[in-house]
């Protein structure tokens, strides 16, 4: 169980370094889900990305219908469609987002290591259209003798089929608190790197996302 701590207090550590040169930010993504079958499900998302040092708050409405199905025990494929709203200062900014995707998942002693993979279709209105490739790479462990407190570290990356290529990655690590079988909620620190014209930009974060599921 030790390593298991000792890699996620090393991806804290790497965080380190706080710079004032960097940007800060606090998020929070609320999110509900319903099962409408036994393989699919309806979610409704609020999503507040939060300034301080600007008062800009960069909220976004948006809500999934998807169908999962669970090929084997270490394999989950599945589509969705996401439709979303943008607040901009002009008014709601809207985009559909048809997505693929599977995850892949592999217990290492008591930690579960986890590859998820998602393929999207942005449509947004007046812009080009363009397909996003996401990776996330992120391990969970039960550090006590309890199986609400979990520690997870995970690693993100972004890849546009367009002239921008691959232009965002993540860091985080955090804890779900998981109270029982409808609410969890989610307490992270994230370092976001954001490829600017010329060079990276990056954005020091906490964040606190709450879940709901019936």
């Amino acid at each position: 169980m030790k390593r298991y701590l000792v890699v996620i207090l090393f991806f804290l550590l790497s965080f380190s370094g706080w710079t004032q040169e960097r940007e800060f930010q606090i998020r929070n993504i609320n999110n509900v889900e319903v099962k409408t079958g036994k393989v699919t499900s309806v979610a409704l998302y609020s999503r507040d990305y939060y300034t301080p040092r600007t008062g800009y708050n960069n909220l976004a409405f948006f809500g999934d219908f998807s169908g999962e199905f669970d090929v084997n025990k270490w394999l989950e494929v599945g589509a969705a469609g996401r439709v979303m709203g943008y607040k901009r200062d002009y008014g709601w900014e809207m985009e559909q987002r048809p997505m693929i995707f599977g995850n892949l998942t592999a217990m290492l002693g008591k930690a579960e290591i986890e590859l998820a993979n998602r393929f999207e279709y942005r449509i947004i209105k007046d812009l080009n259209d363009y397909i996003r490739y996401k990776q996330v790479l992120s391990m969970e462990v039960i550090p006590f003798n309890f199986s609400w407190l979990i520690l997870f570290a995970a690693e993100e990356g972004f890849y546009l089929f367009n002239s921008e290529r691959f232009n965002r990655s993540r860091l985080s690590v955090g804890t779900r608190i998981k109270y029982n079988s409808t609410f969890e909620m989610k307490l992270y620190y994230m370092l976001e790197k954001n490829k600017m014209n010329p060079g990276w930009d990056s954005v020091d974060i906490l964040g606190l996302n709450m879940y709901f599921d019936f």
